[in-house]
């Protein structure tokens, strides 16, 4: 049984073009989440908090791809170490996110979340909920921006070493495709 998930951490080209080849995750749609639409506020120091975040809405087969990997591999291709609730996070609106989780994983991604952050010694901002988020779909342009765009400076200077990166730390977990 797949399950919608909504992911967010950076901007949704990169999410997009990276959970693309993440075997267990398919239907990929970029879009928004904007932060008065219920996710749990974070009070921020920053008088022009963000008003949307990027993200990806997608489904997930827990029986290809645990949560623990799921949670593994967002955090591998964001940020959630540099982009706290108050600086970089808040500004962008571009924060550390899994929405939508189904209850019963919730803990093993916290827990994920718990282990990768002691493993590297910093902490992690990831937010991790089962609620339902209303999501809004970005315009069909950016959808997949990657896979439309191969030889943008973004594409190349962003994506791609980005994908190569994960390659190399998940390559049992991708599909074998672009990149």
């Amino acid at each position: 049984m797949t399950h919608t998930i909504i992911l967010s951490g950076h901007c949704f080209w990169t999410l997009q073009a990276v959970f693309d080849q993440l075997i267990g995750v398919s239907n990929i749609e970029c879009g928004y989440i904007y932060m008065d639409s219920g996710l749990p506020p974070t009070p921020s120091k920053i008088p022009w908090p963000a008003h949307k975040m990027e993200v990806i809405r997608a489904q997930w087969d827990p029986q290809q791809l645990n949560a623990g990997d799921l949670t593994r591999f967002l955090l591998s291709s964001t940020s959630a170490e540099l982009a706290d609730w108050e600086t970089l996070s808040e500004l962008s609106g571009m924060r550390s996110l899994i929405a939508q989780m189904p209850v019963e994983y919730v803990s093993v991604c916290q827990n994920m979340v718990a282990r990768v952050s002691e493993q590297k010694g910093v902490p992690l901002h990831t937010q991790i909920v089962s609620d339902i988020l209303p999501f809004a779909p970005a315009p069909v342009r950016d959808q997949t921006f990657f896979n439309d765009n191969p030889n943008d400076g973004y594409s190349c200077g962003i994506i791609l070493p980005k994908l190569q990166r994960l390659r190399g730390e998940f390559g049992n977990l991708m599909s074998i495709a672009q990149g």
